[in-house]
C-alpha cells in the first residue's frame, strides 16, 4: 500500500513517528444551504481541502441557465441543499452537475457516489442520472454508487420506491432494496443492508466479508493512496473503524482482525 506523494490540492499532510514520511492525507468537510459561500468545518481529527468547484452557462432552449459542477478530491465529503431543498452528501472522489435553479425537472448527473433526500413534489419528478442509468423519485432517501472502476452501478432505496430505467429495463425498485446494474444491462436486486451502504456517510468504515479489491477503493478514495495486492486474490476482509482514524491506525486495525499484511511504503 504505497503513498500518494504528489496528492493534488493537498493543504496538509499527516504523519507519525510510526508512519512512513511524505504520506499525504487529504479530505474536507462542507455544509451549507449551497455550495457557494459556505463556510468549511474541520474535523478534529481530519485534514482539510477545498473541493473543486466550477459555475458554466449551458443553453436550454431560448434560456441560459447556469450549471454547477462539483468535484469532490479524495477524502472529500460535501453536504448541502440544492435550490428545491433536497439534500445532498457527495463522497470522495465523486463529481455532480447541476443547474443552479431547477425549472421543468428536477436532474443531477453524477460520477462517483451520493446520498439524497429528496424535498417531495407532486408534478415534478427528482432525476439522477450515471452512466446510462436514470433514477427517478417525487420524494424518499436513497443512495447511489457509480464508480468506473466498479463496473457497476449501486442504487438502494431507503425510504420510498425508485424508478429506474436503464437500456431496455423500465423497473421500480422497492424501499429496503439494492439494485446493481453491472455492464450489458445486467440487473440483480437484494435485500440492503442500509447501514453498510451509507457508512460512508456516517464516518465509519463497516467491511463485512468484503473483497480485497473493495477494501482497496475505499482506503484509495479515503486517503488518496495507492493500494497494491494481488489481482487474482480471494481473500475476504472484516473490521468497522472510524473513517476519522488515521491511515496507519485503519491498516493496524484490519490486519489485528484478518489474516493479513498491509504495508505504507
Amino acid at each position: 500500500l504505497a503513498g500518494n506523494k504528489n496528492g493534488r490540492n493537498a493543504k496538509h499532510a499527516s504523519t507519525d513517528n510510526a508512519s512512513p514520511k511524505k504520506i499525504t492525507v487529504h479530505g474536507s468537510t462542507v455544509d451549507g444551504e449551497h455550495p457557494h459561500g459556505t463556510n468549511e468545518k474541520a474535523l478534529a481529527s481530519r485534514p482539510v481541502i477545498n473541493s473543486g468547484m466550477t459555475t458554466r452557462y449551458v443553453s436550454t432552449g431560448n434560456i441560459s441557465q447556469k450549471e454547477i459542477k462539483v468535484i469532490v478530491p479524495a477524502g472529500g465529503l460535501l453536504h448541502y441543499k440544492l435550490s428545491d431543498s433536497s439534500k445532498i452528501w457527495v463522497t470522495a472522489v465523486s463529481t455532480i452537475k447541476y443547474p443552479e435553479v431547477f425549472d421543468f425537472s428536477r436532474t443531477v448527473k453524477i460520477t462517483g457516489e451520493a446520498y439524497f433526500e429528496v424535498q417531495p413534489e407532486l408534478y415534478r419528478p427528482f432525476q439522477v442520472v450515471a452512466n446510462g442509468v436514470r433514477l427517478e423519485v417525487y420524494s424518499g432517501r436513497f443512495n447511489i454508487s457509480d464508480y468506473p472502476e466498479d463496473r457497476k452501478t449501486t442504487v438502494t432505496a431507503l425510504e420510498g420506491d425508485i424508478h429506474i430505467v436503464t437500456g431496455p429495463i423500465d423497473t421500480i425498485l422497492a424501499q429496503g432494496q439494492s439494485a446493481i446494474i453491472e455492464p450489458r444491462r445486467k440487473l440483480t436486486m437484494i435485500q440492503a443492508d442500509a447501514n453498510k451502504i451509507i457508512d460512508w456517510k456516517t464516518e465509519i468504515f463497516l467491511f463485512k466479508d468484503d473483497a480485497i479489491s473493495f477494501v482497496a477503493n475505499e482506503l484509495v478514495r479515503r486517503y488518496g493512496v495507492t493500494v497494491q495486492y494481488n489481482q487474482t486474490s480471494k481473500m475476504r476482509i472484516s473490521w468497522t473503524g472510524s473513517r476519522q482514524l488515521k491511515i496507519t491506525e485503519v491498516i493496524k486495525g484490519i490486519m489485528s482482525q484478518n489474516n493479513i499484511r498491509m504495508e505504507l511504503r
